[in-house]
């Protein structure tokens, strides 16, 4: 039994399903409506906290996924590039100013974009033809050893993956204490060529920055750019209690579409199509969520990447799948307050 939806509820369905196990996903809402479905589309080598132990070859598990699924997720991997608030050195202009500040490339590191609606409807559909089950609209409201409750009565479970993110600690508040909020981002309207290339995103490198305020984005397909910054802390730790339409959410929008027009005059006056914002949590220390739970026999949980999960987030289903299946041990940088 997986619980949850995402891209790593779904990898590790998938990963169960071809050892031909035939896992039951049960979904809240809809495939990809928590975090993977609203992410910005970055993949990123390692975890928001560095490369942990088993995490170095995050992006090249992504990339053997793709691979398997044959869909088109448009997987590109040109690097990232990292920006940092600073003076430029001579002869070598800030890519932009940042309220007054410059605003430059001082590194990049692996990593690149994928469109994550592809990603999931893959991971989906691989799923379900090597013999899982998907439910949708299904919420789970409590979690015991060998049972999952739902709003239909309980389903009996020899094993239970939840992979849950942002909704964890509702579920297992003492054993998985999350900080929650949502990470607001927008979409300008479509750019020309030449507009990307005089703002230095022609490239196509996604890009983050390493100091504060934090600023992060990439360019879609169609030539839009998403630019992401700001976090809304979530009241009671549930991710819909935040409305976009609602302080502080709406004044961090404002915030987020000022801040882009003063980055670049080309992007004074542009357009914007789209503002969300998506769930993500943060555990209390620094790494991932990924063990047993300690008190519920035959339950693993999966949760906060940091904005890390589209690749990390595959490559955990893989090692979910083998803890499940071969009774393979999870790293130990995941384990959980009460079993660390």
């Amino acid at each position: 039994m997986i619980v949850g939806g995402g891209v790593a509820g779904l990898s590790t369905a998938w990963h169960l399903a071809r050892r031909g196990l035939g896992p039951l996903l049960l979904e809240a809402e809809q495939i990809g409506s928590g975090a993977s479905g609203r992410t910005g589309g970055l993949v990123l080598e390692g975890t928001a906290w560095g490369t942990l132990p088993g995490t170095e070859r995050v992006l090249e598990t992504l990339q053997e996924v793709v691979a398997a699924l044959e869909t088109d997720c448009q997987l590109r991997l040109p690097g990232c590039d990292l920006l940092r608030h600073a003076p430029a050195p001579a002869g070598h202009p800030p890519r932009w100013q940042d309220s007054g500040t410059p605003l430059g490339v001082v590194a990049q590191e692996p990593g690149g974009t994928i469109d994550p609606g592809a990603l999931l409807s893959g991971l989906a559909r691989a799923a379900v033809a090597a013999g899982a089950t998907l439910c949708e609209r299904t919420p789970v409201l409590g979690v015991e050893t060998g049972r999952v409750i739902t709003e239909r009565g309980a389903i009996s479970c020899e094993r239970i993956v939840m992979a849950v993110n942002a909704w964890v600690s509702r579920l297992f508040p003492d054993e998985a204490p999350c900080r929650v909020a949502l990470t607001l981002a927008l979409a300008t309207e479509p750019l020309t060529l030449s507009q990307l290339t005089a703002i230095d995103l022609g490239h196509g490198r996604p890009f983050y920055t390493l100091d504060r305020p934090y600023l992060w984005g990439r360019v879609l397909g169609d030539r839009r750019v998403v630019f992401g910054a700001g976090l809304v802390w979530a009241r009671d730790g549930l991710p819909e209690a935040v409305r976009l339409s609602e302080p502080p959410a709406r004044e961090g929008l404002a915030w987020l579409e000022g801040r882009v027009r003063g980055l670049h005059p080309r992007l004074h006056d542009i357009g914007v199509s789209a503002r969300w914002g998506g769930p993500i949590a943060f555990p209390e220390r620094q790494a991932p969520l990924l063990a047993p739970a300690p008190r519920r026999e035959g339950v693993f949980l999966a949760a906060g990447c940091g904005g890390h999960g589209l690749a990390l987030g595959v490559h955990l289903g893989r090692l979910l799948a083998a803890a499940v299946a071969d009774d393979a041990p999870l790293p130990p940088w995941g384990a959980l307050p009460a079993d660390s």
